[in-house]
């Protein structure tokens, strides 16, 4: 008797190779991206009028392209460009289709994390930002130490959001052959002729990283907020403290 393709080790294996494809794509074009969008977001607000003039081009730009059609002209479109083919750029992203995915899902994961970070920045008080110049900080130490820090908690939905949807977009990157999650779904279910099974775990899996992102944002949510007695706490430590 034939095993059922759901219980057989070769779909799970396939599915276990695919899943960390994915993982990587994720981790690394959030990376990148996250970067990238915080350079966008300090440009837009702290800029000059050139250069928050050039971080919004950026972001009108690349929000209103389908990432679909991004990755299609990085993969297939750009490598046609003779000059392309001389630079370290062929050899280290374009020859590559995982290295032009992430760089595909980095620019695009830019231009959205740059509006989160960008939101995060404007909902810091200003008078944080004064009580830090008042302790002698400069206008870079002000933004590193406490404006990007509570700006980041305060978009941290956004980011996990983000994070979602790269997980889920990621297999878009199957039609340039890279073999995530639902591209070693798809060979699969090419061999075995089945495409039901093996689109059904892979789908499973998905829905279970989802979770698990949800829960990880909520946890970190939860972590990085300060309730109002902690600060009570923290501005007068002997505030509980026996008198002696």
């Amino acid at each position: 008797m034939t095993e059922p393709l759901l219980f057989s080790g070769i779909l799970w294996l396939a599915i276990l190779r695919g899943l960390q494809i994915t993982f990587l794509l994720t981790i690394l074009s959030m990376a990148f991206g996250f970067v990238l969008g915080t350079a966008l977001a300090l440009m837009r607000v702290y800029g000059s009028a050139v250069t928050s003039y050039l971080a919004a081009t950026y972001v009108f730009v690349f929000r209103g392209i389908p990432l679909l059609i991004l990755l299609y002209f990085l993969y297939y479109g750009a490598p046609q460009l003779t000059i392309l083919r001389v630079t370290p750029l062929w050899t280290f992203v374009f020859s590559s289709a995982f290295a032009t995915s992430v760089l595909a899902f980095s620019l695009s994961n830019a231009a959205y994390l740059a509006e989160a970070i960008r939101g995060g920045i404007l909902t810091v008080k200003k008078g944080q930002v004064e009580a830090g110049f008042a302790i002698g900080l400069t206008t870079r130490k002000v933004i590193s130490r406490i404006t990007l820090p509570i700006a980041m908690r305060n978009c941290l939905s956004q980011i996990g959001n983000e994070t979602i949807f790269t997980i889920k977009a990621s297999a878009i990157a199957s039609v340039v052959t890279v073999r995530d999650l639902l591209g070693q779904a798809q060979y699969v279910a090419n061999i075995y002729s089945d495409n039901i099974t093996p689109l059904l775990a892979a789908a499973v899996v998905y829905v279970v990283l989802v979770q698990i992102v949800e829960g990880l944002t909520r946890w970190a949510g939860k972590a990085l907020t300060i309730s109002p007695d902690q600060r009570t706490k923290t501005k007068n430590p002997n505030l509980f403290q026996p008198v002696h």
